[in-house]
């Protein structure tokens, strides 16, 4: 069984982040609220910040905010992925973010 899926993982914080611009609780509040699990618009767990089709690692089948941090848990983890976390190949997290007509 899987160690990644169904654990809430710290994803991003609130916070000023430059030339990507400022991010506000209210901002993740919106993040929660638009997202879609298990629809074309499910957020994928990908590797770097991909364009275009690149495989998806998991995907995320709900969001929450904690504070300031915006946390999410995975699903249908694949093997390999869970392997390269525990061996510590992924230092840190990022996430992409889409601005839509409702928002983040």
């Amino acid at each position: 069984m899987s160690k990644l899926a169904n654990q809430w993982i710290e994803l991003f914080r609130a916070g000023d982040y430059a030339a990507q611009g400022k991010f506000t609780d209210s901002d993740l509040d919106q993040i929660v609220a638009n997202n879609k699990p298990c629809s074309e618009h499910e957020a994928p767990a990908t590797i770097g910040h991909p364009t275009g089709d690149a495989p998806a690692w998991g995907w995320y089948q709900e969001l929450k905010r904690v504070g300031s941090t915006l946390m999410g848990k995975m699903h249908q983890v694949q093997p390999q992925f869970e392997d390269m976390v525990e061996s510590g190949l992924f230092k840190k997290r990022s996430v992409g973010l889409v601005q839509g007509e409702n928002g983040w």
